[in-house]
């Protein structure tokens, strides 16, 4: 099967968990078709034999924790919309490779840097009461033993306001004392295409690395269309290899720096204004894309081939 076939088997278990389920649901689920296929499928890639049977294990311990991981997540997100999934070994094998020559590190080394065996994305309406509410949610499970935060990222684009206030990291903070958390902020948490989201990682007590990406509706809707560009951007293909997205692909590929950086300017005013949107519930046009750059990679169009917005 090929990688977007798998990718789209991975978003249909991500909504198949998205909703809590009793425990006894749960057992009964254990040896699911659909958990038979995604561990089948997701494993057929190439790689070096010694990461593959890594990335696999890795992969495999996510999958036998995705219950425990579950119960967390309704505890933090409850009546919040929220999707769960686990990094399957591809993506594993991929960050590995990467890390590794990037940081001139082994690759037993960069096993360190798999911060999100199991990844949940929240959605709200944009609101700080909405974001007070899930920080508060995951005070009670730090204080419970639950839960160890390891790293705070509070993307933004400039001039956007972050999800997560300094009220909000410094309660965190304070919530754990005794295990500092590294937190990434003000400028050095600028994203250059605007990208805006709260990401916080950590640890629970049954020793699988979680990432949690606090959003809103709107700041959802513009990041789902820009995906593509972004892994484009950061070399990742993996996940793009769909015929459906190659005008897409293609048209990036022949973008001249000067070209890109207008684009991440475009990109950035359509997150701002979503942002905004979201939070004064005034709602505004995106704006034309830039002389030079092709019009199928507005944000209109690339959501009409990848149906991200009209779900949002």
């Amino acid at each position: 099967m090929g990688i977007f076939m798998t990718s789209i088997i991975l978003n249909q278990i991500s909504s198949y968990f998205a909703n809590p389920l009793k425990k006894q649901e749960q057992r009964q689920n254990t040896n699911s078709s659909a958990l038979k296929t995604l561990e089948k499928d997701t494993v057929s890639f190439s790689a070096n034999a010694t990461i593959e049977k890594f990335s696999r294990k890795i992969h495999k311990k996510g999958l036998n924790k995705i219950y425990t991981f579950q119960e967390l997540c309704s505890k933090l997100f409850d009546n919040f919309q929220y999707k769960i999934r686990i990094k399957h070994p591809e993506s594993v094998a991929s960050k590995i490779e990467n890390k590794s020559t990037a940081k001139k590190i082994s690759f037993l080394e960069s096993f360190k840097h798999i911060t999100d065996q199991a990844g949940a994305r929240v959605i709200t309406d944009g609101s700080q009461t909405a974001t007070d509410k899930i920080i508060n949610n995951l005070i009670k499970e730090i204080q419970a033993g639950k839960l160890a935060i390891t790293s705070i990222r509070n993307y933004h684009g400039n001039g956007i306001q972050p999800y997560l206030s300094t009220e909000n990291i410094n309660l965190l903070k304070e919530s754990q004392k005794k295990s500092p958390i590294k937190v990434l902020q003000g400028v050095e948490a600028e994203k250059l295409n605007g990208y805006t989201a709260g990401h916080i990682t950590g640890i629970t007590n049954k020793g699988l690395n979680v990432e949690f990406q606090i959003k809103g509706q709107g700041i959802n809707a513009v990041d789902e269309s820009t995906h593509i560009t972004h892994d484009l951007s950061l070399g990742k293909t993996s996940a793009i290899s769909a015929d459906s997205l190659a005008p897409i692909v293609n048209a990036y590929r022949i973008l001249s720096p000067e070209k890109i950086e207008n684009y991440n300017n475009y990109l950035k005013n359509c997150y701002r204004i979503a942002r905004e949107t979201e939070i004064n519930g005034q709602k505004s046009k995106f704006p034309a894309i830039p002389d030079g750059i092709p019009n199928i990679l507005s944000i209109k169009n690339i959501s009409k081939l990848t149906g991200c917005l009209k779900h949002d």
